[in-house]
């Protein structure tokens, strides 16, 4: 068997290579082929993009749904770019140490710099039989063991290197100072959607999420925390983006509405009630009855439900709110919005870190 085959089909499609694709690719997500992206710097991050007709054009000149789709391509170019530059950095703060840092074109290599972690058998044994259903049937962990040494030693490395940048961050050795890309405000119709919280609220979070997309179940309980813990301070707006209209997704989406139409109490009981039960998974046939059964559960009237299912009500409102998710450039979920500003949320950065960093940011810009 094709070793290459049997290592991607383990780490899921993970590239295994050097030091900025591992630190890059597992720390920061997903990768971009941009690689020549200029990061707006200004606090409300309007930047000039170009010119046409003796006209200069900037972000906030965009569309709504085109300047969150420039905001995604720069998000994610941001990554690399803050890869290399950590790299660089590290490599320069390391071999500063060691007298070694005389000529910047000649920095030594990371992996000369840092003390190379190597797995044990147990561990790459273990990570085998943890993983052994991803792989083909009758692979050998032999046979793919070399593969294994590589991808721990990354991960290996890839701690190692986050818990230096630690410390060297904590002792005032070491900074990033690229600006991050600022997300655009964008105009949401909050309005139509089902609130939680005062009215008045100092600051609205938005929620965009479907019912069966894992993440979204895995951070429905973060969500919760964090709008019990700002109290009185937020508000919550729940936008119910069904990614399969025409499937289970959809039939669960629908159901929100028509719980929403006996009351926004009998719409937040049906919504955690989706969230915290087993109902399905993504790709299911649509019915109607799985709804219905949600909504029993929650306490909510069978029969008023079941009318508002069969009149197609709830199935035009998730077609509108795929429209409006559309027009502000939201194609995936769990997407969130504090104050019309998207949040972005890095790896092992919490929803609740990433809120309060952009509640502390507004207070501190005024």
């Amino acid at each position: 068997m094709n070793s290459g085959l049997v290592a991607t089909l383990l780490v899921g499609g993970l590239a295994v290579g050097g030091t900025v694709g591992y630190i890059a690719g597992n720390q920061q997500g997903k990768k971009s082929a941009i690689s020549s992206l200029k990061v707006g710097s200004s606090d409300n991050g309007n930047e000039v993009l170009f010119l046409f007709k003796d006209k200069t054009y900037t972000k906030q000149d965009l569309p709504s749904a085109d300047q969150s789709r420039l905001y995604s391509i720069e998000h994610d170019g941001f990554h690399q770019k803050e890869g290399f530059l950590k790299e660089f950095a590290m490599r320069l703060a390391l071999a500063d140490a060691k007298g070694q840092a005389k000529d910047l074109a000649s920095l030594p290599n990371l992996e000369a710099l840092l003390d190379k972690p190597t797995p044990s058998d147990e561990e790459l044994k273990k990570f085998f039989e943890e993983n052994k259903e991803r792989l083909p049937p009758n692979t050998k962990f032999e046979e793919i063991k070399p593969r294994l040494v590589q991808f721990l030693t990354n991960q290996k490395m890839a701690e190692v290197f986050q818990n230096k940048w630690a410390e060297l961050e904590s002792n005032s050795v070491i900074k990033l100072l690229a600006a991050k890309p600022v997300a655009p405000i964008v105009s949401l119709p909050i309005e139509k959607f089902p609130q939680l919280g005062k009215a008045d609220a100092k600051h609205t979070l938005v929620e965009v999420s479907d019912y069966l997309c894992p993440h979204c179940q895995s951070m429905h309980p973060e969500v919760k925390k964090l709008v019990a813990s700002l109290g009185d301070k937020i508000k919550l707006v729940q936008i119910n983006l069904s990614l399969r209209p025409d499937q289970l997704s959809g039939s669960l989406a629908e159901g929100s509405y028509c719980a929403q139409e006996q009351g926004n109490d009998a719409f937040w009981k049906y919504h955690n009630t989706a969230f915290e039960g087993n109902w399905g998974t993504m790709g299911e046939p649509a019915n109607a009855d799985k709804a219905t059964e949600v909504a029993v559960k929650a306490g909510i009237d069978k029969e008023k439900f079941a009318t508002c299912m069969a009149s197609g009500k709830g199935k035009a409102f998730v077609q509108e709110t795929s429209e409006i998710a559309s027009s502000i450039g939201v194609n995936s979920t769990p997407t969130f919005f504090l104050d019309n500003r998207r949040i972005s949320l890095e790896k092992g950065n919490s929803l609740n870190e990433a809120v309060l960093e952009q509640i502390n940011k507004k207070a501190s810009n005024g």
